[in-house]
Formats: structure tokens, C-alpha cells, sequence
């Protein structure tokens, strides 16, 4: 199977967390009403960190450690102009390098931005944006091993490398029914752009995926300690210049990859005691496509604690990502002729030891990390991170230890 789909099948708008990206853990935003926010509020943070990774190449065979730097920056601006109107603007970004191999290196920055304005009493128009630059490295468990062949991968430890370019606009009206009770509705669309810098095999496409689609959130509050949230998307995928394939057995295609997707998650977060406070939360999606190889249903269960005191912030996050896919068959399809992008349905007649397809796949990502004052401006920040990817026939863990210090002002 191809990699480039784990890149885009495991994520949906805010309620995804992805095997292999560089983002943090769960830990939610301040519960505290947006009453109660300065009228202007800026800050920016740099923290340095050193630390070892046991799989710095994120292959299967072999793997090795080195140590690893990495550097977080980022600023934040809250903005009330108005009792009406509000604006927050983020910026983060991190860098990633590990000492034995300069090629690996990775970087994330993100740039969301959130306006604010209150049209009625109860009733809010929201305009939201995000835009969003990576380059990473991604384990190769979610490929069919038939297709990974040495030669074409110039060693069995190569590491497949990408990068992409991503802007996402979601208009949305809140209403709320009542003091206790929010309605939230809007589409959104979505551009992404990915390019491979070091691919499984000759001849894999770069593409442009477009993400059409809505949701439909319910949000439910008991005084500002507790909260419940429900929601709904369903969304049409297009992918520019990814083919579509069949699972086996079935017709020529030659046309491009289109999905249809529905999501269907629910998320409970709030205050236990004083500054501890908890996160829960369950993800249902089920994808279909044209061509019937990538469809799937993907179940994510998440948990998250945080703590939150004048001299120490810590939390600790865990997901667990599964995807079961609907039509597989033993043998994939094959392309024919070479390099056209047409598949034809293949079974495993004349293969002696033919290399069946997974017919699941799976993600645990663990992540947690504590910070201590110093003084006003100087913290002491540890993180830990674990990512395990696994499928039938391939299982991919790595481990990340960093410590370091942080600046904010």
C-alpha cells in the first residue's frame, strides 16, 4: 500500500492526532470565559531542547539511535476590540534534527487564526483559518511489503521523506440555546499540498488533495469546569494526480482518487480538582472511495490529564489510532501497462509465497511533557514521546527524551 495515504487518511479538521506528525498532546485550551480575557495579551516563547531517539530512521530492520536537537518557538495575541468582537492569532513552530543524519532533519509551523464577532445576544460568527508547513519522515509500516524493493529503495533502511504545504478556512455561526448549551455549524475547505523528497519506489506521484465539506458540533457546559462536545463532519475528498486502485478482481480504473468520508466524535474535558484537569475522547470515521482499495473504518480513542499551578505545568496525553479496511483481498491490484496509472484487479494465482495485504493498521502515540518556573521568564521544560505504528506484517516503535529550558515573555 501507498505511504502518501497514511498522510491524509489519518487526519480530519481538530479532531485527529496523527501517527507521525510533529504536533504536541491533547492538552485542551483555558476553559476560562471569554469575558474575563485582557483586552490585548501577547506573548512569544523559545525553548531549546537536547535529547535521544532509539529509531531516528523510523525503519523496521535495524534500527538506531542517535541524539537528537530540537528548538519550539512561537508567540500568541489575544485581542478584544470590542465587547462584540475578538481576535486570536497563534504562531508555533518546531524544529527537529538528529545528530547522526542532517537529511532527517524536520520541521513543523503552524499559523491558525480565530475572528471573533458576536452578531446578537446568542449568536456568533466565528472565521477560522490555518495554514500549515511540514517536512517529515514517516515509517514505512502502512506499505504492502511486495513493493518495497531494494533496489529501487537504494538499501533497506532508507527513510521516506516528505513534505507539505496546507491552508484550511472554516466559516462557522455558534448559537447558543442557552447558558449551558451551544449549537455550532459551518463548511470548511482545504488545500494540501505533498511532495516526496525520498519515496518507497520509482515513479510514486505528488499530489494536491481538496477537501470539501461540513460539521455540525454540539457543545454542552456546566459553569466553566466542565464541558461536552459532539460532532458531526462529513466531507468529499479529491486527490489531483493519486490514481485510484481497485482492492482486487475488479475493473481498470484511470482516474484519479476521490473519497467521501463521515466523522462522528465526542470529547468530555473539564476540571477534576483545582488545577488537575482531564480530557476523554472517541473518533468514528468511515471512509469509502471510488476505487474500493483505501476504503476503511477507523476507530480513535484518546485520554489526556493536565496540570496547571503557578510554578508547574505538566500533561500527559495518549491516542490509539485503528483502521479496518473494508474490501481487501489477499492480492492488490496490479498497474497496467507500468506507469499509467490504470489498476487492474489482481488475485494470487502463480505466486508461491505471495505477501498479503494488512488488512488493519494501528497507531499509539504517547506524549507528555512538564515544565517548572524558574523565574517569571525561565522555565525548565522535559518532554517524552512515544510512537509505535504497526499493521499485520510490520510493527515500527520509536522513542523521544528531550530536556531543556525554556524563555517567555
Amino acid at each position: 500500500m501507498r505511504i502518501a495515504l497514511v498522510l491524509v487518511l489519518w487526519s480530519t479538521p481538530a479532531l485527529a492526532v496523527g501517527p507521525a506528525g510533529l504536533g504536541g498532546g491533547l492538552r485542551p485550551a483555558s476553559l476560562e470565559p471569554p469575558s474575563r480575557l485582557q483586552q490585548l495579551d501577547v506573548g512569544v516563547y523559545v525553548t531549546p531542547l537536547f535529547g535521544y531517539e532509539s529509531n531516528y530512521q523510523v525503519t523496521t530492520k535495524d534500527p538506531l539511535g542517535s541524539g537528537v536537537w530540537a528548538l519550539e518557538a512561537g508567540g500568541e495575541l489575544r485581542y478584544r476590540a470590542s465587547p462584540a468582537l475578538r481576535l486570536h492569532l497563534e504562531l508555533g513552530g518546531v524544529l527537529r534534527l538528529p545528530f547522526e543524519d542532517a537529511s532527517l532533519i524536520e520541521y513543523s509551523l503552524e499559523l491558525p487564526a480565530m475572528l471573533l464577532y458576536r452578531l446578537a445576544s446568542r449568536l456568533e460568527l466565528v472565521l477560522a483559518s490555518h495554514l500549515g508547513v511540514e517536512r517529515s519522515k514517516t515509517p514505512p509500516v502502512f506499505i504492502d511489503p511486495g513493493d518495497l524493493d531494494p533496489a529501487l529503495l537504494g538499501g533497506a533502511n532508507r527513510t521516506i521523506r516528505m513534505s507539505s504545504v496546507q491552508e484550511e478556512l472554516q466559516p462557522r455561526l455558534g448559537v447558543d440555546l442557552a447558558r449551558w448549551a451551544r449549537l455550532e455549524a459551518g463548511p470548511y475547505l482545504r488545500v494540501k499540498w505533498v511532495s516526496f523528497l525520498d519515496r518507497p519506489w520509482e515513479g510514486e506521484p505528488d499530489y494536491t488533495l481538496l477537501d470539501g465539506g461540513g460539521t455540525l458540533s454540539v457543545v454542552l457546559r456546566w459553569r466553566d469546569r466542565l464541558s461536552f462536545r459532539l460532532r458531526y463532519d462529513l466531507a468529499g475528498r479529491f486527490f489531483l494526480g493519486y490514481p485510484a486502485r481497485p482492492p482486487a478482481r475488479q475493473p481498470v480504473l484511470g482516474e484519479d482518487l476521490t473519497m467521501t468520508r463521515h466523522g462522528l466524535g465526542a470529547r468530555l474535558r473539564g476540571r477534576i480538582w483545582g488545577p488537575l484537569g482531564a480530557q476523554v475522547g472517541y473518533l468514528l470515521r468511515i471512509t469509502g472511495d471510488n476505487g474500493g482499495f483505501y476504503a476503511a473504518m477507523d476507530h480513535q480513542p484518546s485520554a489526556g490529564l493536565w496540570l496547571d499551578t503557578e510554578r508547574v505545568d505538566a500533561s500527559a496525553s495518549v491516542a490509539y489510532l485503528w483502521r479496518g479496511y473494508r474490501q481487501r483481498t489477499l492480492c492488490e491490484a496490479e498497474e497496467e501497462p507500468p506507469g499509467t496509472g490504470r489498476y487492474l484487479g489482481a488475485d494470487c494465482k502463480g505466486l508461491e509465497q505471495p505477501a498479503p495485504l494488512p488488512q488493519w493498521e494501528a497507531a499509539l502515540v504517547l506524549d507528555a511533557r512538564v515544565s517548572v518556573t524558574l523565574i517569571a521568564w525561565l522555565q525548565a521544560v522535559a518532554t517524552y514521546e512515544l510512537e509505535l505504528a504497526r499493521s499485520e506484517v510490520e510493527s515500527v516503535t520509536n522513542h523521544r527524551g528531550l530536556g531543556g529550558l525554556g524563555f517567555s515573555f
